[in-house]
């Protein structure tokens, strides 16, 4: 017989006396019966699936629903002809609070058996918590209250209190919030929405044309471009922009400068980047020398700063979509810094666990094969499974070149014992402690005093110091120092190398910005991180060529020129209101 199906009452022997009814869903012949949809019929407990062993089973039967005997049922009530309803009438108080036709469903309801075969009850139920808005409003002119019913009906302006608009707009201080939208605002006039949407003058042409009140001779002065701005080359500051074109869309003067380009007289707005300073229109070089910035030597083309994040973009695409890996990278960078740094003697490093310490280590094993003397210091070696797997890799190629790697008191101690000995004393130290991508704030407290050692012993030093990107203590992206214990902490260095493109925050800490004084005077310059004539500046080729720069989406296509150089020296010029006159 199969049982499959079937509901079954099973009286069990472990725990004694309990039965349980379910539907036979599997049967195993001497092994288990497994029933679902199991109700326990001693608690009304409901088990969805149990599993029983046949050495556990007292009783089995087949469970079958026992059949109520038939009633007599009174006959249905005869219909009554409905009564005419009175308009004037006014419906009973009971009507307006629902218990009227709660009344009439609950009269409705069957009381017990089945049903005709219909809906005993209505679709649509009334409920005697809504309250119309009808209703309300006619209750509310009888002075009636309004029933308790959790709608937020009440007055609540009686509670509210006027709203304070000048003393909430004090607490926002929305000069110093303009002010930072328009630092950071790098979108050229030409590129808005409100360029592109220009109409042209009547009689123009559809701007092809000049307008009857312009002048041809009459184009008015480049307007001076933000020095912080990255997307800007030098194409850009010889070439006037289609803003200043009075009476044209972009897309017509767009057209006339290609073809102004073919004309005989139109060579010194065509020239390449390559091009020297003498060919730049008087505006554009008005404008250059008015902003500060660096530029190269012996070209003098301005090199365009980057910051932190933007090199860290350059890298990264570098790195995934060209194929040029950190590796390479590191080695063109520790070439460069060893081609710098090789006429020194004795040479100290100091590196933390950053990319810059990573390059500045690789640079101490080129020197190093060269036969300089380098004693390198790694801030947290003591702890070296918690290095970057790039240092670890340094590390272990240094080491196995037969250099050491010290602590900051083996380097101490090592620096003591040599301190008698005249030819032994320290020409350079390099300074890579923090690198672009970490604040001395984010390091552990250990790793805060060594940083902190390592610089003041630096900053004492007699020895020139060179500085990997930016000098340690120096934000790399806004170019404050750091205030530690009330006075200002950073490496005070003689060489800064760039690897890549220089820094916007090695710009900020050389051109002092004008700030507010305290004294009452309404400007005045603030004391800047670098004297100018005492920072020699240097940039490294690592290998970012047009590729990479025309893939990270920037204007400056090419990105730095090296020409046929690795190294190329740089040199700061600050604005002419500054009191330096432009050198071209």
């Amino acid at each position: 017989m199969d049982f499959i199906g079937l509901q079954m009452l099973v009286t069990v022997k472990d725990p004694p006396g309990v039965r349980v009814k379910g539907t036979v869903s599997e049967v195993t012949p001497g092994q288990s019966l497994v029933l679902s949809n199991v109700f326990h019929l001693g608690s009304s407990k409901w088990i969805p699936r149990l599993t029983l062993e046949p050495n556990n089973i007292v009783d089995l039967a087949e469970y079958k629903d026992e059949v109520t005997p038939e009633t007599f049922t009174a006959p249905d009530a005869p219909l009554q002809a409905p009564k005419k309803r009175n308009r004037r009438a006014r419906p009973n108080k009971a009507l307006k609070n629902g218990t009227a036709e709660d009344a009439s469903l609950e009269a409705s309801l069957p009381q017990g058996g089945r049903g005709k075969g219909w809906r005993q009850t209505p679709m649509l139920q009334s409920t005697s918590s809504f309250q119309p808005f009808k209703a309300l409003k006619r209750n509310g002119k009888a002075g009636n209250g309004v029933l308790d019913n959790g709608w937020a009906s009440e007055d609540v302006t009686e509670e509210m209190g006027e709203f304070d608009f000048e003393g909430e707009l004090a607490k926002f201080d929305k000069q110093t919030i303009f002010n930072q939208m328009q630092k950071d605002d790098l979108v050229e006039e030409s590129d808005r929405l409100v360029s592109h949407n220009r109409k042209a003058k009547p009689g123009t042409a559809g701007g092809k044309n000049y307008h009857h009140t312009e002048n041809v001779l009459d184009i008015p002065a480049a307007t001076p471009k933000m020095a912080n701005d990255f997307w800007d080359s030098e194409t850009d500051d010889a070439a006037l922009g289609p803003e200043r074109l009075s009476g044209r869309d972009v897309r017509s003067s767009q057209s006339m400068r290609r073809t102004d380009s073919n004309r005989p007289n139109a060579g010194k707005r065509s020239q390449s980047r390559k091009a020297s300073a003498s060919g730049i229109p008087p505006t554009s070089r008005a404008n250059l020398a008015s902003q500060p910035g660096f530029y190269l030597v012996p070209s003098q083309r301005r090199a365009e700063p980057v910051s932190a994040l933007q090199m860290l973009n350059l890298e990264n695409i570098a790195a995934n979509e060209i194929g040029l890996t950190e590796d390479m990278m590191t080695e063109n960078a520790g070439r460069g810094i060893a081609a710098i740094s090789h006429t020194s003697s004795i040479i100290v490093v100091l590196a933390g666990n950053n990319k810059s310490g990573i390059r500045a280590v690789a640079a101490a094993r080129h020197l190093g094969n060269k036969g300089v003397s380098v004693l390198v210091c790694v801030v947290g070696i003591e702890r070296e499974r918690d290095l970057l797997e790039d240092m670890r890799q340094q590390v272990r190629i240094f080491k196995n070149l037969g250099g050491r790697i010290h602590n900051k008191i083996e380097l101490f101690e090592q620096l003591r014992k040599t301190s008698h000995s005249s030819s032994a004393t320290v020409t350079l130290i390099i300074d890579a402690l923090l690198g672009l991508a970490i604040s001395f704030e984010e390091l552990r407290t250990g790793d805060q005093a060594t940083v902190y050692e390592l610089i003041e012993w630096a900053n004492r030093n007699e020895a020139f110091t060179l500085a990997v990107d930016v000098p340690t203590g120096i934000d790399p992206s806004t170019g404050k120092v750091s205030i530690i214990d009330g006075g200002r902490l950073y490496v005070k260095p003689r060489y800064v190398v760039a690897m890549g493109a220089p820094k916007r925050g090695l710009l900020e800490a050389m051109a002092p910005p004008l700030r507010p004084s305290e004294e009452g005077n309404p400007k005045s310059l603030s004391a800047p991180a670098a004297d100018n004539d005492d920072w020699k500046l240097f940039i490294i080729d690592i290998g970012l060529g047009a590729a990479v720069w025309k893939k990270a989406g920037t204007k400056l296509r090419r990105g730095i020129d090296f020409d046929d150089k690795w190294v190329l020296e740089m040199r700061y010029q600050g604005a002419t209101g500054q009191g330096e006159e432009p050198d071209y």
